[in-house]
């Protein structure tokens, strides 16, 4: 479930649909919620996202397409990955405006996928720890996607925040070298165009405290 201040969408695989809410939360009718079903009823969505604060109820969605056959394959044959935009005006005005098949790139069940919608609601990207992409319903170049731009192959997105220009991710990288500390936190700064590394920062713990003595046995669940 997500929200802002125009709109609140929970995703619902049993139902396979969305479930919207409008303002105000605090005193619900029925003319203030809609129900939306998904593009496909094999359709699994990973994560849902809004703009911070809203001008429009609109909200994307990112998952995967269960079938695994035609063009809902990825290269290799398996269920492909799919990002799609939706509008939801009212409750008599629920609908998708564009999904697109992410066929490049194989996702597996198992990859973490990160999901931040810019500031202008123009665009999203979704961050994975083997590929990104960059996906503008309304643009020339819809779709843009990327073989992983992380600088260490083996660092996971958790968290990103974006901005006008650039996003935050925040993720875990494993420590090959280190026989006690299985992996360490590390945040990118990345320009919203996923052609360039700002910077990177990684987490090191104060000797003695804590946060050091925590081995990050669960990193990869």
């Amino acid at each position: 479930m997500i929200g802002n201040n125009h709109i609140l969408v929970e995703s619902q695989p049993d139902n396979t649909a969305f479930f919207i809410l409008f303002p105000p939360y605090n005193n619900v009718s029925t003319d203030q919620q809609c129900s939306l079903d998904y593009d496909d009823g094999n359709d699994y969505v990973y994560s849902i996202g809004v703009r911070f604060q809203a001008s429009e109820s609109k909200f994307y969605a990112i998952g995967q397409a269960v079938t695994g056959n035609g063009q809902d394959a990825d290269l290799s044959g398996g269920n492909a990955a799919f990002i799609a935009y939706y509008n939801a005006t009212n409750d008599l005005q629920c609908g998708q405006i564009a999904r697109t098949i992410i066929s490049e790139i194989p996702f597996l069940p198992d990859d973490f996928l990160v999901m931040v919608v810019h500031p202008t609601e123009q665009f999203a990207l979704g961050l994975a720890p083997n590929f990104v992409f960059r996906f503008n319903p309304s643009g020339l170049s819809t779709l843009i996607t990327k073989t992983s731009i992380w600088s260490n192959s083996s660092f996971t997105p958790r968290a990103a925040d974006i901005d006008t220009n650039f996003t935050i991710v925040t993720g875990i990288r494993v420590n090959s070298a280190s026989p006690r500390v299985f992996a360490s936190v590390v945040v990118y700064l990345i320009d919203n165009t996923l052609s360039h590394i700002y910077s990177t920062w990684t987490y090191v713990p104060t000797n003695n405290s804590w946060q050091s003595l925590l081995k990050f046995s669960g990193y990869d669940s």
